[in-house]
């Protein structure tokens, strides 16, 4: 058998520098416990940001490891890295690492040059996947195109909620959580999609994984992302999926234009009756329920509201000239709210909102 003489080389240096840690920590569990010590203190890929400072010391460097938790052992990591050189090749910059990297690979990036960081990017909450890719193409913070990056999101990623999705929907629509990222240079787009799922990870499925009752968390993934295009003001959030809710429970279609603005690929604008009559799935005018997926990528607030919706008996609600939205329980209270505020100037004092239901 061919054995390829670098990879023994490294092997008998890790097996050197085990021994070594092993003859001063020999205590309780032994090489086997130092060696647990040294691996990957968990699974997540999502990069943390770690600055060393000129003339910082191995001992600083290893602490704040330690609290970033990205070594199981703040003195296993220390008598590692010291074995294994790193005190005299560390360089103060800027480093991203991960909680899914080993000792091993920790020393072996820290032993590089610092990541150059450029300019923050933002993905604000309620966009489309597409119009996060036309803001990441633009961006001088990253080089990557906007089809790169919509190719990034046909791809496979270990995250277990996107199994939500219904059997034969590949669509990324709604995990791609908005935020504000900093990124190292030279970033890919799938480490951009991977930041976003991340955080969706941490930040949305806590609270989806506690839908209303009867409701999937996939389901209320797209009423938060409804939700999220249909109102302007933080207020109006639950109101409006106590809407959306009200709606589906006494199985009235929710006749909604911006899952049909969706549905014809569109992000804004009035609807003409050819384009309303246009059956796409995501017609609810057509199509009784919810449409097949989210319609944005909602934040936290929309998400909160689609699992915590206000409890009214409201059925309607209409937006006048300044936004703000009106509420109204039977047909003929919303006919006239919408000869009211649609087709006239009047404005009213009241939270912010969009659309028309």
């Amino acid at each position: 058998m061919l054995v390829n003489a670098s990879k023994l080389h490294h092997g008998n240096r890790i097996g050197l520098i085990l021994s070594a840690i092993f003859a001063v920590l020999i205590v309780g569990g032994g090489f086997a416990w130092v060696h647990q010590q040294l691996g990957a203190p968990g699974t997540s890929r999502k990069p943390v940001r770690v600055t060393i400072a000129s003339g910082e010391s191995l001992q600083q460097v290893a602490t704040e490891l330690g609290k970033l938790r990205l070594v199981n052992n703040t003195d296993v990591f220390l008598a590692y890295a010291k074995q294994a050189g790193l005190a005299p090749r560390l360089r103060a910059g800027t480093y991203f690492l991960d909680k899914a990297m080993s000792a091993q690979q920790v020393v072996s990036d820290l032993e590089a040059a610092p990541a150059g960081i450029q300019n923050a990017i933002t993905l604000p909450d309620g966009l489309t996947d597409h119009q996060m890719a036309a803001i990441i193409g633009s961006s001088h913070a990253v080089s990557i195109s906007s089809s790169s990056y919509l190719a990034a999101l046909q791809q496979n990623y270990p995250f277990s909620f996107l199994g939500w999705r219904p059997a034969g929907n590949t669509s990324m629509e709604g995990f791609m959580f908005p935020d504000t990222f900093d990124l190292p240079a030279h970033a890919t787009a799938r480490q951009i999609a991977t930041l976003q799922l991340s955080d969706f990870a941490h930040r949305a499925v806590p609270l989806l994984s506690h839908p209303p009752t009867g409701y999937t968390p996939y389901q209320a993934l797209i009423v938060a992302s409804i939700v999220e295009k249909e109102a302007k003001n933080v207020g109006d959030y639950p109101l409006v999926a106590g809407v959306i809710y009200n709606r589906l429970r006494i199985g009235m279609d929710l006749q909604l234009n911006t899952t049909v603005l969706y549905g014809l690929g569109l992000t804004g604008g009035n609807l003409s009756n050819a384009q309303l009559a246009r059956n796409t799935p995501y017609n609810t005018y057509l199509n009784a329920g919810l449409p097949p997926t989210p319609i944005s990528n909602p934040g936290v607030a929309a998400i909160t509201a689609a699992v915590r919706p206000a409890a009214t008996s409201y059925l309607y609600f209409v937006s006048d000239s300044c936004g703000n939205l009106h509420y109204s329980v039977t047909a003929q209270q919303h006919n006239l709210q919408v000869q009211k505020y649609m087709y006239t100037s009047a404005c009213s004092p009241g939270p912010a909102g969009s659309s028309t239901t």
